[in-house]
């Protein structure tokens, strides 16, 4: 069986658009409660207002910083899976069985691996968390959404597919 090409990809341009859009409408709410709480005397709007602007205003600052990192966010090759939002690298060899999972439109790519933790970018509430619900739900506890990316979801899943099938061959 020929192995397919390696696959790199970025986030899709009108993803990361409506996501800058959605925290943006977020702060213009806010902007507009502050506005209506100091124009009607309001001090519930004119708390509420620049709270909305703060916190959204800082999502808005993440997520604008992690969707223009020039980076590969998913990397799929004969080396393994890396998606750069879940950690490291993963080697095939590591991979146990690959999980895909769609809810609605969206496309989850699962991993079983032996040691899941050793792939976690980070080691805190969430990973645990993910440590503790994900096999509770019956699900591996690495997961990767293929969605939002500059390649169909299909395509991604294809490759990856191939890639840990070949190295199962090995």
């Amino acid at each position: 069986m020929d192995q397919p090409r390696p696959l790199t990809a970025h986030f899709d341009r009108r993803f990361a658009g409506l996501w800058r859009g959605f925290w943006l409408v977020w702060v213009g709410i806010g902007l507009v409660l502050l506005a209506l709480g100091l124009w009607f005397d309001l001090l519930a709007l004119t708390i509420i207002g620049p709270v909305l602007i703060v916190v959204m205003g800082v999502m808005f600052l993440f997520t604008h910083r992690r969707l223009s990192d020039p980076r590969p966010v998913l990397q799929i090759g004969p080396d393994g899976y890396h998606d750069r939002r879940i950690g490291p690298p993963i080697p095939w060899a590591e991979v146990r069985r690959l999980v895909p999972h769609q809810p609605g439109n969206r496309v989850f790519l699962m991993l079983d691996v032996d040691d899941p933790a050793r792939f976690m970018a980070t080691s805190g509430a969430f990973t645990s968390l993910a440590l503790r619900l994900n096999p509770k739900m019956g699900f591996p506890v690495l997961g990767s959404t293929l969605a939002g990316l500059d390649h169909p979801q299909d395509d991604i899943l294809r490759v990856a597919q191939a890639y840990w099938q070949a190295a199962q061959l090995v």
